[in-house]
Parts: structure tokens; C-alpha cells; sequence
């Protein structure tokens, strides 16, 4: 929560932060990028996977901790609309936007979303993603446990039609983002309704 004013943050934006350190957390002293979870009153949710060393020992941190934010940055929906059907394709750490999106979108919208993880422990927010599936009619959810195998992925994609008017939007690893892109514009789908996010900063 913020001990000065609140930062103006839109779903999809990042930003840095570096905690100071506590009773059971050593501050690594750097600033690290991360996706904003949720906005709610004022309040920042981040969701911290230990990917580095620093990550690592970001999972000690305890309640109280003061941390200095700089942001907010990216525009990753900007262009997004509730009247527009969209697409959104997630990979591990990569939900994270798609979470504080949900929050935003109303329950009408036409909105396909596919959601993969290495393992079932992987799956991080996944009850969340169903309920939020539940309670919007427009709402398909798709998970896929898988680490390399993508052929499930590329079958569902399949199955919608008509694939290519759909705004679509894509968060995850570098090797995912790079494969589904090139997925989407072999079936068709133009350059210019795919948006996408890299997580590669450890």
C-alpha cells in the first residue's frame, strides 16, 4: 500500500521495485522489474517467482517491509476494448497482467484465454482463472501442463473461428512468445492484432 501518493498504474503496466531489507530478508540492493497482479484502492499486488538469486531471497519477505516503486511502465493493453473479441495466451510467470486485465474487464466480454505451465505446481493463480472463467459466460479458459510439447496448444487455436479477428495478447518466456507468434501468422492472423510481452529479466 502507498506511504505517499498512490501510483497511477493501468492493467498491463509494469514496475521496479527493490525492497528494503527485514527481519527474515537480506535486500539484494537492486531494483527489479515486475508486472502489477492488481490495482485495488491504491494498493499494488505483485506476484514475485524466484527465477534469480534475488527473486530467490524475495521469498523470505515479511509483512511491513518498506520498498521504493519507480513506474509505472509498458503498455501492453493499451489497445485493448471490452467490445473486441480477444485472445490471450499466458506462459508460467506470464499471467500476471492477464490478472489485473480480468479485474478491469466486464463479464460480457468474448474472450478466449489458454494458460500453460511447465507442472500442476507451476500454475500459479489457476483457481482464481477458473472462477473468473465461471462467472463470465464470454469466457473460455484452456490450461496445458506441458514444457515443450505445444501441438495441444496449436489444436485449440484450431478450434476457433474465426481466429483471425481476435485481438491477441501473449505473456510468457521468450521461446513461447516466439513460437506462438509464429503460429498465429501461419493461421492467419495479422501482425497488427498481436500483442506481446517478454519475460526474460531475472
Amino acid at each position: 500500500e502507498p506511504l505517499d501518493r498512490p501510483l497511477d498504474v493501468k492493467p498491463g503496466q509494469y514496475v521496479f521495485a527493490a525492497f528494503h531489507s527485514g527481519e527474515a530478508y537480506e535486500s539484494c540492493n537492486e531494483f527489479h522489474p515486475f508486472t502489477v497482479r492488481a490495482i485495488r484502492d491504491g494498493r499494488l499486488t505483485l506476484t514475485i517467482k524466484a527465477l534469480g538469486d534475488c527473486t530467490l531471497e524475495m521469498q523470505a519477505l515479511t509483512r511491513g517491509l518498506a520498498a521504493p516503486i519507480e513506474g509505472p511502465y509498458g503498455a501492453f493493453f493499451d489497445t485493448a476494448g471490452a467490445d473486441v473479441p480477444q485472445l490471450w495466451i499466458a506462459g508460467g510467470i506470464g499471467i500476471t497482467p492477464f490478472l489485473a486485465q480480468l479485474d478491469r474487464l466486464g463479464d460480457d466480454v468474448d474472450l478466449k484465454m489458454a494458460y500453460l505451465f511447465r507442472r500442476d505446481a507451476d500454475a500459479l493463480h489457476v483457481d482464481e482463472l477458473i472462477a473468473a472463467a465461471e462467472a463470465r459466460p464470454g469466457m473460455e479458459l484452456a490450461t496445458f501442463t506441458t514444457a515443450t510439447d505445444l501441438a495441444p496448444l496449436w489444436r485449440w487455436l484450431d478450434s476457433i473461428a474465426p481466429l483471425a479477428q481476435r485481438e491477441v495478447y501473449v505473456c510468457g518466456p521468450p521461446p513461447l512468445l516466439d513460437a506462438v507468434v509464429a503460429a498465429l501468422r501461419a493461421r492467419g492472423v495479422p501482425l497488427n492484432r498481436i500483442h506481446f510481452e517478454r519475460f526474460d529479466f531475472r
